[in-house]
């Protein structure tokens, strides 16, 4: 008899433990127990045991949700961020000053905590970016802080989501880019690994490249051309795939066709593996051009000049730095029928703080028709103490959305949910819309 009751007492046991667990595993309902995933991971791609990772419960999905930290702090000005998260989910942010330190850090809670990482690129060297490889592998580039002759962009590679960096063997030096060039550097914040369209299943990486060259039209004075870096092995190799582009200061409409001048310049592959780049201008009143190439970087098109989307010249206010991301994680849609989803952050000269600003038409591919409205959903305003700053942006696996922006000598960690981005237009449900599955 006692037997059969302690069976009985064992088995409703059993039962309720087992739905607790559930419970914990679905954050869709009742009983969500925030920040649990059930992802396994020792950092090398192993199993080990669980790891906690902060996601979003579905009631705080539904409700404005903002999370903010200093992150790097006390450093000269300016500070030139850097941040992308992993395919397992970890999330790591560089600070690279002009003066040639880049100091890094990593959190394995989606930007709840932070550690930082014993490991300093070589001195001199700044401008980090970072790009995610397709075999999950992180590079980090960072380019000679000082601009001269010998100007060099190195990388290090972690296959153990930062924990630990290898230098790479290949590096880019000028004549890798033009024989002509003078100094160079790299971009900020992050390049691309190719994944849609006719990229689909390549090993392609992307990244635009900065430098200053004699212009034969202007009695060989130096003027600022921007060249686009190609590897088509995870970023083994880096090349440079076409001729660089510049557009004429005396008729800014008018496409030279050679190279464009630019000081900030960023891209972003659109759904159908178009190749769309936002540049801005230095010494043209701060005009904004897109450009875009339908051969994978190989040629280029202007679709439009500053048409007063991000330009109020008035006001003497217009776009300056910028970064991009895809509203998706490790490649696939965050949102449910969201393919055509993307993010932009910028800052503007002569107006403190920064837009994060929400396209779900692939920024209309750069042209001009509806203006603002056709390319920008939603904007939604980022308060900063300063003017012009640096700025950097990824999205989280739980379709959370990650900036990182420099506000004098301090950097800032935002992180922010759809809700909040949108003003509560549109959310996250776990049931049907993320790529992670629960």
């Amino acid at each position: 008899m006692r037997k059969r009751y302690f069976l009985i007492t064992f088995a409703i046991i059993t039962i309720i433990a087992g739905v607790w667990v559930l419970a914990c595993k679905h954050p869709t309902g009742e009983g969500t127990i925030p920040g649990v995933s059930t992802k396994e991971n020792d950092g090398n791609g192993g199993n080990s045991e669980p790891e906690i990772v902060a996601y979003l419960s579905q009631e705080e999905q539904n409700a404005d949700y903002e999370h903010e930290d200093i992150l790097f702090s006390g450093a000269t000005s300016p500070q030139i961020p850097a941040l992308t998260v992993t395919s397992r989910e970890v999330l790591i942010a560089a600070s690279g000053q002009s003066a040639g330190n880049v100091k890094i850090k990593r959190s394995s809670d989606l930007g709840m905590t932070w550690e930082d990482l014993h490991f300093t690129p070589d001195s001199g060297y700044s401008y980090p970016f970072f790009i995610n490889c397709h075999n999950g592998d992180i590079l980090l580039g960072v380019t000679t802080a000082t601009k001269s002759a010998d100007s060099k962009t190195i990388f290090y590679r972690s296959k153990n989501d930062g924990e630990t960096w290898t230098k790479e063997g290949s590096s880019i030096d000028l004549n890798t880019v033009d024989t002509k060039a003078t100094d160079g550097y790299a971009t900020y914040g992050q390049g691309i690994a190719l994944r849609h369209g006719g990229n689909l299943g390549s090993q392609k990486l992307m990244f635009p490249y900065f430098y200053n060259a004699p212009d034969p039209s202007k009695k060989n004075i130096p003027n600022g051309y921007v060249a686009i870096m190609s590897s088509e092995d995870d970023g083994g190799n880096f090349n440079s795939i076409c001729e660089s582009f510049k557009i004429g200061a005396n008729n800014p409409q008018k496409k030279n066709i050679g190279p464009f001048g630019s000081y900030i310049s960023k891209i972003i592959e659109l759904s159908n593996g178009d190749i769309l780049l936002n540049m801005r201008t230095s010494g043209l009143n701060g005009w904004t051009f897109w450009m875009l190439s339908t051969n994978c970087g190989k040629n280029w098109d202007i679709t439009v000049g500053n048409s007063g989307e991000e330009n109020t010249k008035e006001n003497s206010v217009w776009g300056r730095n910028a970064d991009f991301i895809r509203y998706e994680f490790n490649g696939k849609d965050i949102k449910l029928g969201g393919d055509k989803y993307a993010l932009m952050v910028t800052s503007y000269e002569n107006k403190t703080g920064y837009n994060v600003m929400l396209t779900e038409n692939d920024f209309n591919h750069g042209k001009p028709e509806g203006g603002t409205k056709e390319k920008y959903k939603y904007t939604k305003e980022i308060t900063a103490g300063s003017t012009g700053g640096y700025c950097a942006i990824t999205v989280l696996p739980d379709g959370t959305i990650a900036t990182l922006t420099e506000d004098g000598v301090d950097m800032y960690f935002k992180r922010f949910n759809l809700y909040w981005l949108t003003g509560g237009a549109e959310s996250i449900n776990y049931s049907t819309d993320t790529s992670v599955k629960f």
